[in-house]
């Protein structure tokens, strides 16, 4: 490989991304094109336009090299401060690929993310060990199914999931085309389906359901929210349809697995031009939130390559900051006989999904699901129930009894909560009293870092989360915060406001210029982008209540 020309080294010192581009074009061109790629993908106007060194800096991107591999493609690494991304999945596609996807001959393949933007995602709730807790199935691939087709019965569908539950099926889901009108009418079919599932599963596991969600936001909320109060553990979701960040704040929001299913994910994923297989289908899914990613099998109704595929199982696995990992999910076409070519393709960390295959291997449904359990069960030979828990060292950080599962027989509400998902699952859905302690502190509350480095100076405060960051379904957070004699907050503004209600002590709030003194349960309000600070005059500690959106801007300076 040719290395063509390695450019400008970053010098910003701020955390970057850097980004891998597969450019499709003749060598003469192949410098200009990732330079043009640079510039409208971050300042969107030519170089020469660009005469503030700050924002040549700060704001714009730097090619760091370009390696041909043939005469025709090479590789442009491009490097962008992380801070242009706003810390949302919507603002890096945009910032990464956003225009430059309307060109020809470019494809996003690799992004290596810095870790301040990663640690600001929570990504998959359970990951693979979660839900094989919740399965209570080790060392083999988990089975799964669809139910279909739309337009059957809510008795027949119902029909479906039990007897696969009953076969000894891992997890049976919705089909993504199953959706309902009216929220009442997925209530039925969903509880249908999961009591039907919950009656029939195996004694020594539990069947997991998935329901399909869809709609607006407020639609998804409200079917996630009944999933919860039925005692389902997961949800199958459309990340394409819905967005990225949509699917974050309902993984966020809800003590839910999350299923992502590939529909339109085509528009993406094209030869020559889009982004990358892996990229896509792995590392946003598990940014997004998701426990398993569904993507069609090579040899299947679609024409994914295997090397595809197995891009796209392996960045499921892969480390990725502090996120846990996720289910690469192959399906499309399989059938029987495809097992044990999947079962060397992707080892036991893999969901096997098969629908028509499965659902039309025989006249019963109960004997198709043992058939193929069982031949998978073959393949792996070293598979076992919980009493495993430890095998390959996955099951040592989340156990069976600790993840809530399908009570046999029942719906299944929820009596026992995972460590993984206590917070979402008891205080979103929970009447719960957060008890006062002496010393101005909150049972099951700590104490953390007022702030990270942000260049904006402060001093002796501390900070405590109460409402907003532990599961709750609330629009706003709650902090409270407590200055130290001789302490301050950092002088800032944003665009989101505040609301600060002192309860111990005596402060000073300096906004837009005024002065003002803080005493105990009066109520300031802070406008958007007003440059304040909080200052304790006093010598005793000045404690007070903020309340902010929950989904806010970054503070910047005055």
């Amino acid at each position: 490989m040719a290395d063509l020309t390695a450019t400008r080294n970053s010098g910003s010192g701020h955390d970057l991304f850097r980004v891998t581009y597969r450019l499709h074009c003749p060598a003469t061109v192949a410098a200009a094109l990732a330079e043009d790629i640079a510039l409208e993908q971050s300042v969107e106007v030519p170089s020469h336009l660009i005469s503030d060194e700050i924002i040549r800096r700060d704001f714009m991107g730097r090619v760091t090299g370009i390696v041909s591999t043939t005469e025709e493609i090479h590789l442009a690494s491009i490097e962008y401060p992380a801070h242009l991304a706003s810390g949302n999945l919507s603002q890096t596609l945009n910032l990464l690929f956003g225009n430059v996807s309307l060109k020809p001959g470019i494809q996003l393949i690799d992004i290596e993310f810095p870790e301040s933007f990663l640690s600001e995602f929570s990504g998959p709730k359970l990951g693979i060990s979660g839900l094989r807790a919740a399965c209570n199935v080790w060392g083999r691939p988990l089975l799964a199914t669809a139910i279909k087709p739309k337009g059957s019965s809510i008795s027949e569908l119902a029909r479906i999931a039990g007897q696969f539950a009953e076969g000894g099926g891992d997890l049976v889901k919705d089909d993504h085309n199953l959706v309902d009108r009216h929220l009442a009418d997925f209530q039925l079919r969903v509880e249908a389906c999961q009591t039907a599932v919950s009656q029939h599963a195996k004694a020594s596991k539990a069947c997991l359901y998935f329901p399909n969600l869809s709609g607006t936001l407020h639609d998804l909320e409200r079917q996630a929210a009944f999933c919860v109060e039925l005692g389902i553990k997961g949800v199958l979701v459309a990340p394409m349809i819905a967005g990225l960040e949509t699917i974050r704040h309902l993984a966020d929001s809800f003590p839910l697995a999350i299923l992502a299913h590939p529909t339109m994910s085509g528009s993406f994923l094209q030869s020559g031009q889009g982004i990358s297989h892996a990229l896509w289908l792995s590392t946003f899914m598990r940014l997004c939130g998701c426990d398993g990613t569904v993507f069609p099998n090579s040899g299947g109704r679609f024409t994914f390559t295997k090397e595809e595929c197995l891009s796209i199982a392996a960045a499921a696995r892969q480390p990725l900051g502090r996120l846990k990992d996720c289910f690469p999910a192959p399906a499309g076409g399989m059938s029987f006989h495809s097992l044990e070519g999947m079962a060397a393709d992707y080892g036991p960390e893999t969901i096997f999904l098969v629908g028509g295959g499965l659902l039309g291997y025989s006249n019963d449904l109960v004997e198709s699901t043992g058939a193929f359990r069982t031949r998978i069960e073959e393949l792996f030979p070293n598979s076992s129930p919980a009493v495993a828990a430890g095998m390959n060292g996955r099951a040592s950080h989340v156990s069976a009894c600790e993840i809530p599962v399908a009570a046999s027989g029942s719906l299944g509400r929820i009596s026992a909560i995972s460590p993984l998902v206590a917070t979402s699952s008891t205080e979103s859905f929970e009447a719960r009293i957060l008890k006062f302690l002496p010393q101005f502190r909150w049972e099951g509350r700590e104490v953390t870092v007022y702030k990270q480095a942000t260049g904006l100076p402060f001093a002796h405060v501390d900070r405590m989360e109460l409402i907003g960051k532990f599961g709750e379904s609330t629009a706003f957070d709650i902090r409270y915060f407590e200055i130290a004699p001789g302490g301050h907050s950092s002088r800032e503004k944003h665009f989101h406001t505040h609301v600060i209600i002192p309860i111990r002590g005596v402060g000073q709030l300096e906004c837009q210029g005024a002065t003002m003194v803080l005493e105990t349960m009066d109520i300031a309000y802070v406008p958007p982008l007003a440059v304040h600070q909080l200052t304790n005059v006093s010598r005793e500690p000045f404690g007070f209540l903020c309340i902010v959106d929950h989904d806010r801007d970054t503070p910047m300076a005055p």
